[in-house]
């Protein structure tokens, strides 16, 4: 049998879970480094798109607008492409021994 809830313990649950959730899933403003004004090739095939790039550590934290982000380093990559997360054509074969 299904307990009753009360409207006040309804309103305050729904409002906790709403708070986590924008507190989860929203971009935080601080970065090591953010490279702007660059269009992104994402090796999916589709067109460019203009966006800007927040990395924290060695980790792609975000894609997005980041004007009011701020960062240690700053890097304009204004009419360059930006292609995040290449991988090194040969790190297979090094890595297994198979090249020459």
């Amino acid at each position: 049998m299904a307990s009753k809830i009360t409207r006040r313990k309804f309103i305050k649950t729904g409002a906790t879970a709403t708070m986590g959730l924008m507190v989860c899933c929203t971009v935080k403003n601080r970065f090591d480094i953010i490279i702007k004004n660059g269009k992104i090739l994402d090796g999916t095939g589709s067109l460019a798109f203009k966006k800007d790039i927040g990395i924290t550590g060695d980790k792609i934290a975000a894609i997005t607008n980041l004007n009011s982000a701020t960062s240690d380093l700053i890097i304009d990559a204004k009419e360059l492409i930006i292609s995040p997360g290449f991988i090194p054509i040969y790190s297979y074969t090094y890595r297994y021994g198979t090249a020459h």
